[in-house]
């Protein structure tokens, strides 16, 4: 969904290139670069810009994702070949960035598991208020990794790292929720894993015995 938006196309070849001067959308603005080339195989590629986005709106439209609340900025740069959709997200490669303000994790209490070793701490009605959130991420053979998530919240810092699915649409994902209790350091390891429409959050049972 797009507002007011300028672009420049040019065609030579099969070869399609859109450079975005400016795009509104989402409440924020994208610019960058799109290539579509079907000179030999189909290909797609792009270095873009997102600034002050609504992530639920967007990530719902996109990814039919609707648990992260929350306006931001982003980055990515991707390249990806094949005779579908399916076969681009599963050889996607590229890189990008993330920088969100104050916003929400809807389903998961990050803060009530760290208070309480409890993993029912999930589900409607659940959810997890953070000040900001950042990392960086690559993406290889249709798989994006993260391994320096941090979001800062009023009740601990959490950092994460794992992986993400784009082709097969599945999370794998660990949280570390950390707060300094007098001289030492209280730790809530929460694993994330599932399909992408329906991913279970649970305790690390094995880290938090040892």
């Amino acid at each position: 969904r797009f507002g007011a938006t300028s672009v420049k196309l040019a065609l030579e070849r099969s070869r399609a290139v859109i450079d975005v001067s400016q795009a509104k959308a989402y409440g924020g603005r994208v610019a960058g670069q799109f290539v579509v080339n079907g000179r030999k195989s189909l290909s797609v590629g792009a270095d873009l810009i997102f600034a002050g986005m609504d992530l639920q709106s967007l990530l719902r439209d996109f990814a039919g994702y609707e648990r992260l609340v929350g306006t931001g900025d982003f980055r990515v740069q991707f390249l990806g070949s094949g005779g579908s959709v399916d076969a681009i997200m599963q050889g996607l490669e590229g890189s990008g960035s993330v920088a969100l303000g104050q916003g929400e994790i809807l389903g998961l209490d990050i803060g009530g598991m760290l208070r309480t070793l409890d993993s029912g701490f999930v589900g409607e009605g659940q959810k997890t208020i953070f000040d900001s959130l950042t990392g960086n991420f690559v993406i290889a053979d249709g798989v994006l990794q993260n391994d320096d998530l941090v979001m800062v919240a009023s009740f601990a810092t959490v950092k994460g790292q794992g992986k993400l699915g784009l082709g097969a649409r599945n999370i794998n994902y660990r949280l570390r929720a950390e707060e300094a209790v007098g001289d030492k350091t209280l730790t809530a390891p929460n694993l994330i894993n599932g399909p992408c429409a329906a991913p279970k959050p649970s305790l690390d049972l094995e880290e938090v015995a040892q």
